[in-house]
């Protein structure tokens, strides 16, 4: 569609294609089953007429594990944030979501009113911001993130405030958090339509690998995931100038360390060193939006099996070196890809690349600072009311608070004598059971609407049929390398991962970025070429295949696999 503004005849570019909003006049709502992978039933109580009938698809990359209660409540708001944004700007459509059993399923919604007015107003929106992004972020953006986050972790101001007045301004919380999903579409989403808009020209122009060569001319440039990953790494260099830290770090458990690092020659320098990069480094949990993860800052020990990781790593792994490898691998593609093009062409193409560019870096620093630390630090807010009720008696303990509704806290601030441990147990035993049932992709009674340009970061819907022996999916780095399966769901489970091994997992989140330096190759049930696993994979040069959807349930733990990062898929051999 081509449209005149200010005078200039325009080519909107849409992202993505979003289905129409249809219901049907159901007279109530209904229940539908389906099945599980593994065959449990699966029983979904519609919470309106007419919505089985569309197609909804699991969200695997942001909640692998059933959310807990008050995690899915509370990031509700964050959603709200993401719609407002999208309207805001002329987005299409938005994404509607349900949370079944604890899974988060979605499918697209196009906004109400007229499509040309919002297809101009969305490409003037691109036109005015996807080539200056990064400096929007930079200037405006990440500085008011930052103040909302402070905002947030300072929400309970004085301690003795009493659970009342604390729940009467719980909305200041609801604010930030929509605030905070606001700025995350207004950086990520025309992001990634700079992103796809670079990713579509180079298929069309640069042949069967346009698409592989497009991916590698956009990686190698700094940000937060790298920065935390080379500090650690020095944090490393000075574990290893300490043999008595060192020995310390090597033979007992994360806890015990803690408690006698100061006890060791070196061991007062390190400790101090290592708190400067909890404080700046250490608000980030292993899982988007779910908060009974305590993050790094509270419970110590991934950065510390990393450091342990570290110590026997070969230079080659330094994160500073192998950054400084995808910049020159980059920096060669472009080149060879500019000597290619014509004059007309060449122009085109820097200007996308450039505008394409800045998502690299965005994705990484959104993921830090709003993904993670803005998002993580709602702990602070529930911890504080957590206090307040395990002091009157309505919970047992501090961290039964993420399985409440907030509904109950107001009850609780209003009631001194309520109680509310029979939910919280119920809740917990319902949780526990679907944390051990993969859920079913897809639910409703049509497909999932297929939409390229949220396949390259969600993965394809399509899937093709499974072979004995292989596990399909999409290329994601490339490479191929041989090593054995170390299947890694939580990180509680990270002191497995050897050096060379291949970490299996349902998606990597961003705290996870430094296990890249330490495993032979990534395999993952969600994701497309532009998730975060992928992308951080190419910046460590190792191979990927991801958007797979069943590797964790097919890939038995120590296996021996051959991951083949070109065509997409993973032989079991053994």
């Amino acid at each position: 569609m081509n449209l005149v503004i200010d005078g200039q005849r325009q080519v909107v570019y849409y992202p993505a294609t979003f289905a129409t909003d249809v219901l049907m006049n159901e007279p109530a709502p209904v229940t539908s089953t389906y099945t599980c992978p593994d065959g449990t039933p699966f029983e979904v109580r519609w919470p309106e007429p007419g919505m089985e009938t569309f197609g909804w698809r699991w969200d695997q990359m942001h909640c692998p594990l059933p959310f807990t209660p008050l995690s899915d409540e509370w990031g509700r708001h964050v959603g709200a944030g993401f719609a407002s944004a999208m309207d805001a700007t002329g987005v299409p459509g938005q994404p509607v979501q349900l949370c079944i059993n604890g899974y988060r399923f979605s499918r697209q919604s196009q906004f109400p009113g007229d499509p040309e007015v919002r297809a101009a107003w969305f490409n003037y929106d691109l036109i005015q911001r996807i080539d200056r992004v990064l400096e929007l972020w930079n200037s405006t953006y990440c500085p008011e993130v930052e103040a909302l986050t402070t905002s947030v972790l300072a929400w309970e101001g004085d301690p003795s405030t009493p659970l009342p007045q604390l729940m009467h301004r719980i909305d200041q919380l609801h604010a930030a958090r929509r605030r905070h999903g606001e700025l995350h579409t207004l950086v990520m989403g025309v992001a990634t339509v700079a992103g796809n808009r670079f990713l579509d020209w180079c298929k069309a122009n640069l042949g069967a690998e346009g698409e592989q060569a497009g991916d590698e001319m956009t990686r190698g440039f700094r940000n937060k995931s790298l920065e935390t990953s080379e500090q650690l790494w020095s944090l490393s260099r000075q574990v290893l100038a300490a043999p008595a830290v060192a020995d310390l770090l090597r033979t007992v458990i994360p806890s015990a360390f803690l408690l006698n690092l100061r006890q060791v020659e070196g061991g007062n320098q390190f400790a101090e060193a290592f708190t400067a990069f909890l404080e700046e480094f250490g608000h980030r949990s292993e899982a988007f939006i779910e908060l009974s993860n305590k993050t790094w800052f509270e419970d110590p020990r991934f950065p510390l099996f990393l450091l342990k990781r570290y110590l026997d790593a070969p230079a080659n792994q330094d994160p500073t070196v192998m950054h400084e490898a995808s910049v020159a691998a980059r920096q060669k593609r472009v080149a060879e890809v500019e000597a290619s093009l014509t004059q007309e062409q060449l122009a085109i193409f820097r200007q996308y690349l450039v505008s394409a560019q800045q998502r690299t870096v965005l994705l990484e620093d959104h993921n830090f600072y709003i993904d993670q630390k803005a998002l993580v630090a709602a702990r602070t807010p529930g911890l504080a009311i957590a206090r307040r009720l395990v002091g009157q008696g309505a919970i047992d303990a501090i961290e039964d608070i993420w399985y409440l509704q907030e509904a109950e806290m107001h009850a609780a601030a209003a009631n001194i004598a309520l109680r509310l441990q029979q939910p919280v147990a119920e809740r917990k035993r319902e949780r526990e059971r679907w944390m051990r049932v993969l859920p079913p992709t897809a639910i409703g009674s049509a497909a999932p609407v297929s939409n390229p340009a949220l396949d390259r970061f969600y993965g394809s819907f399509e899937q093709e049929p499974e072979e004995a022996g292989v596990v399909k999916g999409i290329a994601g780095s490339r490479g191929i390398c041989r090593g054995v399966a170390r299947l890694i769901l939580s990180l509680d489970d990270i002191d497995r991962l050897e050096p060379g091994d291949i970490l299996v997992t349902y998606a990597t989140a961003p705290t996870w970025t430094p296990l890249f330096a330490i495993a032979g190759g990534i395999v993952t049930d969600a994701g497309g070429p532009l998730s975060h696993c992928a992308v951080v994979a190419r910046e460590y040069g190792i191979p990927a295949v991801v958007g797979c959807r069943t590797a964790t349930a097919r890939i038995a733990d120590g296996a021996l696999i051959t991951v083949d990062g070109d065509s997409g898929r993973v032989r079991i051999e053994g």
